[in-house]
């Protein structure tokens, strides 16, 4: 049998001793978890978008039955794009208000300062981090607009939900048609994703700078149905954009066919 020549307490020493990283082997861990990472942040991201989106859809179908309640308490009326004269608000207030109003949620006036002043809200586009305006109710409600379009399709103006669409005097409000007057609800737009800064939908509202870029190149719509569709950009583009003025555009009220 061989034996060792080293005493036990040599060879106890010896492995006691720690094993120390060399420089290379530090760099080479961490070049792996550079690149692990480097692969690993885009899907994180992209997760972290289809959960915005996710959380977005499901504020529209919350506004959608909203919307369907509104009409259901109101003879049949569209809730108003903006209502003149009623508060909260500069000289007005949005269809949002209204029909939020309808379910007893009450709005608190908070100052500039108030951390929660931009706080999240059925109302407001989970992918939307910019925060606009100085109006003490602006914090609760951006990104999505009503369907106030007010384009010329077919010799109609004002061709979306709103009869009439007007700003006399500084003081925009709308007039509403009623259910009954559009031929096909859930094939026409009710509530959709828009630029950051606005709450009622015009035709330069939505375009690739604003409101769908926030969904990775794709946008939400709210049919007055109730029911919600997530489109791509090209879609988004098609039914909002390059239809503008045309009877394809599922802002003209009596769009048919499909959403």
């Amino acid at each position: 049998m061989k034996t060792s020549n080293c005493s036990p307490e040599f060879r106890q020493k010896k492995t006691s001793l720690p094993h120390c990283f060399t420089l290379i082997e530090l760099l080479v861990v961490i070049a792996i978890i550079a690149i692990l990472a480097a692969m690993l942040l885009p899907a994180l991201q992209q997760a972290r978008e289809r959960g915005r989106n996710i959380s977005c859809v499901n504020n529209l179908k919350q506004q959608g039955s909203e919307v369907m309640m509104y009409i259901n308490d109101y003879d049949g009326y569209i809730v108003p794009a903006k209502t003149q004269g009623l508060p909260p608000g500069r000289g007005g207030t949005y269809w949002n208000h209204n029909y939020a109003r309808l379910l007893g949620i009450l709005y608190q006036s908070r100052s500039i300062d108030d951390p929660n002043r931009f706080r999240p809200s059925t109302y407001s586009c989970p992918a939307n981090n910019e925060k606009y305006g100085e109006n003490d109710y602006s914090w609760w409600q951006r990104g999505y607009g009503f369907n106030a379009y007010i384009q010329t399709v077919n010799g109609e103006k004002n061709a979306g939900l709103m009869v009439t669409v007007d700003a006399t005097d500084g003081i925009p409000h709308s007039v509403p048609r009623k259910i009954n007057a559009v031929p096909s609800p859930s094939a026409v737009m009710a509530i959709c994703d828009i630029r950051n800064d606005i709450v009622y939908y015009n035709s330069g509202s939505v375009r690739p700078t604003n409101g769908y870029t926030r969904h990775g190149m794709g946008g939400n719509i709210c049919y007055l149905d109730g029911h919600v569709k997530s489109h791509t950009a090209a879609e988004y583009q098609k039914r909002l954009l390059n239809s503008d003025s045309k009877p394809e555009s599922v802002a003209y009220y009596k769009h048919t066919g499909n959403d």
